[in-house]
Order: structure tokens, then sequence, then C-alpha cells
């Protein structure tokens, strides 16, 4: 009996006077809600108290046409009738092929999400291959923000998808952070807040939901929750300076969804449960407190976190009755679906209450067009993912990310009598940046790899002392640089820069002090080493901020503007 009431008392606190209730943004506009409303009414009649049930669960599905995969599909539309799906890695064709079925057969069209932290590339192929986060923060650049937001969801609703689970507004304040990093804005929430914000703006404008993660905050941990249940041992008023910070200004500007991690977090009370798994954290904080009334979505249910963290009533049941909408990515979504109908029929959840969320996720079906029953245009697909619009978006975000912190000597930019050196210090090409350099101030390449021997490694940078400067493009996180190198740049003009996670730099302290200039561009894309040549030869300002503190030396927001 304590159980029962316990589920009852949980369900029931989104209803209590007293809660400061956000409305979202895209449902502001009055005739379209009720229109919404009515719809979701019309369907809530026909569907059976197992049907209201399975509009809660999303699978995690992969997208193939083979027999298995086809097979699988078919189960899951025709026999789960589950109302959601996320779509894991495929190819774009192969999404809209089964999105088509299912929107002709399917008893209520489902709403489908993906995991689209850095755009569709994230889970498929032949799509745009937008940068990772910590890139994007080092513009600091709210307009690129929403740019890209507005060309992911043009991206997104061309494969009929309804929902990306971004932006990360996860504060990553721990460098040792392994499942975070550079998926993260940065390591300021001001940082996170400006640019999550402008990014979620740009995905709602353009008709795709935006989904808040990984509430409470996942920034300032060392594990995994994929692999474990993680600990953030933050204060309360740590918590709401840092974690929560992001997550309240996402809320208070209307934004529509919130994905819940799977966490230890002390301070708020969790004890030995994830935090999507205890009500006093999805209800009474996110709802009760904070008034967010858009869609709840959990993370991974096939996680290690909230396998360890659900306790005795299990994932499914749990993480429903602490507050959450739908039921993302179970391990067996029909499983799910039995868990709950039998904890309906226990006492355990509230049939009126499943009723209620599965009402709100119509609702939001009828919102965001997941209601279609429209095929989608198959022809010219890789021409409308591959836009003109988008390739020269991502020239600039990568040109508003470049970023110089130290130029002593006015040593940048490079000028055109500089007889320069490049040193690609990693596995990882720096080609382009050479070529590109070389436009201006010719440059000639060598290499050091981690396989590279001791005699050759002496060879190579005695060879670079007889060059007027000398550029080193780190290319691989993790290769430590070693003294001799740290000697080279201190007796050199010499130009230390980061085509890595900023993180790198940790190892490079004594290096970037003996360093002439030093600077970042994030990743070996070869629009960063585009970019990075024409930053350094002074044909494009470099004008980029650091995304993250990495102390003692350089700080969130150092950056020194050169160029035009």
């Amino acid at each position: 009996m304590k159980r029962i009431l316990y589920g009852v008392a949980a369900v029931l606190l989104p209803l209590m006077a007293g809660a400061q209730v956000v409305e979202p943004r895209m449902m502001r506009d009055v005739e379209r809600k009720a229109a919404a409303e009515a719809w979701a009414d019309s369907v809530l009649a026909i569907l059976s108290p197992r049907q209201q049930a399975a509009q809660l669960i999303m699978p995690m599905t992969w997208p193939k046409v083979d027999k298995a995969g086809l097979d699988n599909w078919h189960r899951q539309v025709l026999e789960g009738e589950f109302g959601c799906v996320l779509w894991q890695k495929g190819s774009p064709r192969d999404v809209v092929r089964l999105a088509n079925w299912m929107r002709r057969e399917a008893r209520v069209p489902m709403l489908v999400a993906t995991d689209g932290e850095w755009g569709l590339s994230m889970r498929f192929s032949d799509s745009m291959k937008w940068p990772r986060n910590m890139l994007l923060g080092a513009t600091d650049n709210p307009r690129l923000a929403y740019e890209y937001g507005r060309a992911t969801a043009e991206e997104a609703r061309r494969v009929g998808i309804h929902v990306n689970f971004a932006p990360v507004l996860d504060v990553n304040s721990n460098p040792a952070n392994p499942v975070i990093g550079n998926r993260s804005l940065g390591s300021s929430p001001d940082l996170v807040i400006r640019m999550g914000l402008a990014y979620s703006k740009g995905l709602e404008d353009n008709g795709l939901l935006s989904t808040a993660k990984h509430f409470p905050g996942h920034g300032d941990t060392s594990t995994d929750s994929h692999k474990t249940l993680p600990v953030i041992s933050r204060t309360r008023a740590q918590l709401e300076e840092v974690e929560l910070a992001p997550f309240r200004a996402y809320i208070r500007e209307g934004y529509g969804g919130m994905m819940v991690g799977h966490l230890s977090v002390p301070a708020l009370g969790t004890g030995p449960l994830a935090t999507s798994a205890v009500p006093a954290v999805v209800t009474d904080l996110l709802q009760h407190e904070m008034g967010f009334s858009g869609l709840i979505f959990t993370d991974g249910l096939g996680m290690k976190g909230i396998v360890d963290g659900a306790g005795e009533l299990g994932v499914y049941v749990t993480t429903l009755l602490a507050g959450a909408d739908i039921l993302v990515a179970p391990t067996d979504p029909f499983q799910a679906l039995d868990d709950v109908t039998a904890a309906v029929d226990k006492g355990i959840l509230s049939q009126a209450e499943i009723t209620r969320r599965c009402r709100k996720v119509l609702v939001w079906k009828h919102l965001l067009g997941a209601d279609s029953r429209e095929p989608l245009e198959t022809k010219q697909l890789d021409a409308d993912l591959h836009p003109r619009a988008s390739r020269e978006l991502l020239d600039r975000i990568y040109e508003g990310a470049m970023t110089l912190v130290k130029n002593e000597q006015s040593i940048l930019p490079l000028h055109r009598e500089d007889r320069v050196a490049l040193l690609t210090y990693g596995d990882d090409s720096a080609d382009l940046l050479r070529s590109t350099i070389s436009r201006v101030a010719k440059a000639d390449g060598y290499t050091i790899r981690r396989s590279t021997g001791p005699a050759a490694r002496r060879a190579i940078l005695d060879k670079l002392r007889t060059y007027d400067k000398v550029v080193v493009a780190v290319t691989w996180k993790g290769f430590a640089p070693g003294e001799d190198l740290t000697k080279l740049l201190g007796e050199t003009k010499s130009v230390l820069l980061f085509h890595t996670s900023p993180y790198a730099a940790l190892d490079y302290m004594e290096a970037m002090k003996a360093a002439t200039a030093v600077g970042f561009a994030y990743d070996t894309r070869s629009e960063g080493m585009r970019a990075m040549g024409r930053a350094l030869t002074g044909e494009r300002p470099m004008s980029g901020k650091l995304s993250v503190d990495l102390p003692p030396l350089y700080k969130q927001g150092d950056g020194i503007v050169i160029g035009k």
C-alpha cells in the first residue's frame, strides 16, 4: 500500500496549486493549441488503456530496409503501436522509406526523434557534417547558433523528424569528463545559456522541438552514465549557480523539451537512485518549482546509470512515477509496455495519469506535424540535405571559432616573406593547413607521428630551427609534447596550434609558455584547417574566444582579435 501511495503522490504533483508554470512557446498560439487539443481528444477516444501506454514509449530503432530491419519496424508499428521512435544510425534514404510506410500504416503516426547534437550526421550518413558544440561555443556568436539551429531543423524536417535531442546544456566544468566534453558549448554557464538558447530558438522557430539535456546537469563528473551512475558532488547553491542555470533560462524562454539524465546528485536528495527515477527531481524540482510544462524525455533506458539506479520497481515504472512523459530507448519496448500496463493493473500507476500523459504526447504530435500522413519526397534528397546556404554557414562557423590566446612579438599574421615550417604533431594530416598558409607564405611540411622514432624526431626538430617561423599543429589528443618540442618552441618564433579538443592543451602547459603564439582550432576537419590557415595569414580575421577554462594559463572567454 505504501508503494501505491508513493506513485499517486508523484503523479499528482504537477497538478498541484503553487507551481509557476511556463507555457511552451509552441503552444502560445491560441488557435493552434486548440486545434491540437481537439485532435488529441479525438484520437484519445479510440485508444485502449494499453494503446495509451504505448504512446509513451520511444523504441530506439536502426533504420534498415533488410528483412530483419523491416520485420522489426513492422512489429513496432503494427503490433506494439508505439507512439514514438528514436532513429539510430542509418541513411536518410532508408529513414524516409520507413517513415513513409509508418505514416501510411500506423494507427496513430509516430513522434520521430533523433540524437542530433551536431546535426543529422551524428546518426545519419550522407548528411551535413556540423562541428561539435565546443567549437560552436568558441564563436560566442548567438546569431550563428540560431542559423545553425535553423539549418538543423530544415534537415530534420526534410526526413520526417519532429524532435531533436539537443541542445546539450551541460556546463562542462570538469576537464576529465569522459562523456560530455566537446559535446558541451563550454565551461561557463553564461556562454552555454547564450548559445544554447539561440540554437533552441533556431530549431523551434523552424518547427523542430528542441530538447535540453541532461537535466539537472552532467558537466561536473568524471564517469560515464552509459557505464555507471555518475555522482555530481555539488552543493545546492553550486548547482543553482552552474548546473541548473542554463535549464532555468531555457524554461523561462518557453522552449519545449527536456531530457533527464541518469545521475546521482546527493544535494537533490537522490539517495541510491538516479535523478531520472526520483520524483523530487523530475516532478518537484523540474515541474513544480521550475515550472517546466513541455515534454519530458528520459535519457536512454538501457544505460547503466539507470539500470543501477532505478530501484525495486524497475526502470520503466520508476521513471514514469518520477514524472517522465516518454520512455526513451528501452532495451525491450514490448517488455516496457507490459511492465507499465501491469503497474496500472496493480494500482502502482494511475490510469488517469497515463491518459493525461498520452493526451499531452498527442497534443505535441499535432503541434509538430507528426499527425501528417503525407509521404515524404524521395527525390533530390542528397541535394536538399547539403544546400549551399548550409555549406556557407559551416564555413562561417569555423572561421568564427578560430581562437588566438597568445601573440607575442605580433608574430601573427604570417607575411609573404616569412620562411615557414609547418610541423604536424600527431597522426592526423594537416596538409590542407599547409597548402592554405602557402597561398600567402610558403610553408614546408614536416610530420612527427606517435610512431616516429627518436632519431627521426631529432632530425626533424633540428631542421625546424633553420626557419624564420615554426607552426606546430597538434592533431592528436593525448600525444605528449616532450621536452625537446617544448625547447624548440622556446628557441624559435613559434606558433602552437591545437587541432584537437582544447583540453589537450592541459598536457602542454610548459609548451604554451615557451611558444610565441598559441591558438585553438578545436578539430581536424578540413573546414577548420582551411579557416585556421586563412586566419594565420590574415586572409580572414581570427576572433574566436576560448570556450573552456584551461587553468592556470587561460580561461573561458580569452581571445585576441587579429586580421581584417
